[in-house]
């Protein structure tokens, strides 16, 4: 089993996800040293660090290589970060300050290909697409980072949608 099926096995069974944060590293080489170790993803940072586009992209190619998953935090919820983010080859992305059912929609459009969403083909997605044999839509772990008064209302959109999978988890 990958890393990418055990990190999902884990989130659905509700077990701990032990991972590690990369924000001001961008040297491709510190994956295959974490890799080393059972974390089970890595986020990079890309909303409070200093990692560029170009050295998130070294880094999710060397996580695919190492086969561990490479989880994205992006600097806000608009369609082409998270459209972008995708192509690089993000086994996951966390997307911050959601303050409303429509942000939330919009971010599940930019992670899905049409007819479902509004995704384009093209970027290193399309070879983890191939690698893991799906043809239509990938699988993507998405976070939702709650503003504290909007997490009922999204929540329960977010349950009432298609094929998505809804797992909520409030931190203490």
């Amino acid at each position: 089993m990958s890393r990418f099926e055990e990190l999902k096995r884990k989130i659905a069974a509700r077990e701990e996800v032990l991972t590690t944060n990369l924000g001001n590293i961008g040297w491709s080489g510190i994956i295959e040293v974490i890799s080393r170790f059972p974390f089970d993803a890595v986020v990079l940072d890309l909303e409070h660090g200093t990692l560029s586009v170009e050295s998130a992209e070294t880094l999710l190619r060397t996580c695919r290589l190492c086969d561990l998953p490479g989880i994205v935090r992006i600097p806000d919820c608009i369609p082409h970060l998270i459209s972008k983010t995708l192509d690089m080859g993000a086994d996951g992305i966390i997307i911050p300050r959601v303050e409303s059912i429509s942000q939330v929609e919009t971010a599940i459009r930019a992670m899905r290909y049409f007819p479902r969403g509004r995704k384009g083909c093209g970027g290193f997605s399309n070879s983890a697409v191939r690698t893991r044999g799906v043809s239509e839509n990938i699988t993507i772990i998405a976070f939702f980072l709650f503003r504290w008064n909007r997490r009922r209302d999204c929540l329960f959109f977010l349950k009432s949608s298609e094929n998505i999978k809804v797992r909520f988890q409030e931190c203490s």
